[in-house]
């Protein structure tokens, strides 16, 4: 990538790809594809190695299979949204089932902005790109991208609004503070306004003003912390809450957290229900060759094994076709069971479990 960028070090990447993108450099473009494949995000890879900032914007980026059940969850799509896009790994994810849908992603760190841009442009996307504050509606840069016969035209525009999508995704920094609206401010999306100290309901909120559905990664945390109690209140009772379903550990590059799926979806089928999927045991495991990040040359230049949890396509196919109740992966339960448990949505509390001295 380097030598393709005429790059003396990884930084001047970021300037070559937005030149490429608002030149429309198709041999740039050409010869990108030349040198990778669809096996990996090499761009996201790229970003997540030698660019994440995993302290303060808490960047973890979305693991390939991940983004693979969540585009399966968002289903058939012509618009969608992503307030919190990275590299563009869920976009991605959705374009390769919905190719002609148009895209709308916001993102706050300018530094990717060229990596999305250019991974939305040889996928030849239709839409915006916003650099801004999905939360405060801040805005620093807007893109548009135009789809052409092959790669998508980008130029830079002085304004761009994001309309109202079919389905939202998101992926966003967990467990980040934010400054909520005063009362004064009136902000319509936010119902019930989430904790200062955690914006992670402040994003699904943001997303169902864009959109009547939305699929989102979160911390398990949102299932049942008690200062959010009201928020998963609103959702329960407004009958907005489709799905909850708990991930495996150890799925993202860099942190070990552990993380749920939320859907919400203001016209789901169910009504009055919602489902619940343990998946914590539902996975394979995957070892991977890397390098250290940190520490030195010595530890740099050292390659090394990391066990990371997957879904392969029997997983995400029990997962996509869980049952109503199994015993030790999935329950559905009425809204007003959740209430009798103090809104708490963790999926172990209502799913039944049968030991093994139980089962002879």
């Amino acid at each position: 990538m380097l030598e393709l960028c005429h790059a003396a070090e990884i930084r001047e990447i970021r300037e070559k790809l937005l030149k490429a993108v608002l030149n429309h450099d198709i041999d740039f473009f050409t010869k990108f594809e030349e040198i990778t494949d669809d096996s990996r995000d090499w761009l996201q890879a790229l970003w997540q190695y030698y660019e994440a900032d995993r302290n303060e914007k808490k960047q973890d980026y979305t693991p390939k299979s991940l983004c693979k059940l969540v585009a399966c969850l968002a289903g058939k799509a012509d618009s969608i949204y992503d307030c919190c896009g990275g590299s563009g790994a869920l976009t991605l994810g959705l374009l390769q089932q919905n190719s002609n849908a148009s895209v709308y992603v916001e993102e706050l760190d300018e530094r990717v902005i060229p990596f999305l841009l250019f991974n939305l442009c040889i996928k030849n996307a239709d839409g915006v790109v916003v650099n801004g504050n999905s939360l405060t509606r801040s805005k620093t840069k807007c893109y548009k991208l135009t789809k052409s016969e092959k790669y998508s035209f980008c130029e830079e525009t002085e304004n761009a609004n994001i309309p109202s999508v079919q389905v939202a995704v998101s992926n966003p920094p967990y467990n980040i503070k934010w400054e909520p609206p005063t009362p004064l401010e009136m902000d319509s999306r936010f119902p019930v306004i989430p904790p200062a100290n955690n914006a992670n309901w402040a994003f699904a909120f943001n997303c169902l003003e864009k959109a009547d559905k939305a699929v989102l990664i979160l911390p398990n945390d949102v299932c049942n912390q008690k200062n959010e109690a009201e928020v998963r209140k609103y959702i329960v009772e407004n009958d907005l809450l489709e799905l909850v379903a708990i991930m495996p550990d150890k799925m993202f590059e860099i942190t070990n957290i552990s993380t749920c799926i939320i859907v919400l979806n203001k016209n789901k089928q169910s009504k009055g229900t919602v489902k619940l999927i343990d998946s914590r045991q539902n996975c394979v495991v995957e070892k991977r060759a890397q390098n250290g990040q940190f520490g030195g040359a010595s530890h740099e230049r050292r390659t090394y094994f990391k066990n990371y949890n997957v879904f392969n396509e029997e997983n995400l196919t029990k997962i996509l076709n869980a049952p109503n109740n199994q015993s030790g992966f999935s329950a559905t339960v009425e809204n007003s069971e959740i209430e009798k448990n103090g809104y708490i949505l963790t999926p172990s509390r209502y799913i039944e479990f049968v030991s093994q001295d139980q089962g002879h």
